[in-house]
């Protein structure tokens, strides 16, 4: 009798963030039905959303809209496209006009991304989406969204 192992992984991204910024590591028998924690180059924190009754006191575990900071995500939109920071932005910098509202609306000051994403952050710094707060672009989101 054979058997064949997979091991599968789960993952949480954006375009805006270079896709992969969460990870359910190898082998974590207890990531089952989250998207991990951050990787390495980035840094996620959650915001309260009161609106919504999703606090940083939350008990047993926080939750609020996920925030991510760091080197793979985008700097700012252009023209309802992201642009991450690399060789070429000198070109492409030069044929591209700034969409500075939706980058605002996307970006604070401190540098966070706000994603919409509502998470639940477990006791081992891995999370769990629950919730969304909004949808941006309502061409490419599933109608199942609507459905709720």
């Amino acid at each position: 009798m054979a058997y064949a192992f997979v091991w599968s992984f789960y993952r949480y991204g954006l375009t805006e963030t270079c896709a992969t910024c969460c990870r359910v590591w190898d082998r974590d028998p207890t990531g089952t039905g989250t998207i991990g924690g951050p990787q390495p180059v980035n840094e996620i924190k959650l915001l309260d959303v009161p609106e919504m009754h999703y606090t940083s006191e939350d008990k047993p575990n926080p939750r609020g809209e996920i925030l991510i900071r760091g080197a793979n995500v985008f700097s700012r939109y252009y023209k309802g496209i992201f642009f991450i920071l690399i060789s070429l932005s000198i070109v492409l910098t030069t044929s591209l006009t700034l969409d500075e509202k939706n980058t605002r609306e996307a970006l604070d000051d401190e540098g966070w991304f706000h994603t919409g994403d509502v998470a639940e952050m477990d006791s081992y710094g891995r999370l769990k989406i629950i919730d969304r707060i909004k949808v941006r672009n309502l061409a490419y989101q599933s109608l199942a969204l609507f459905d709720r």
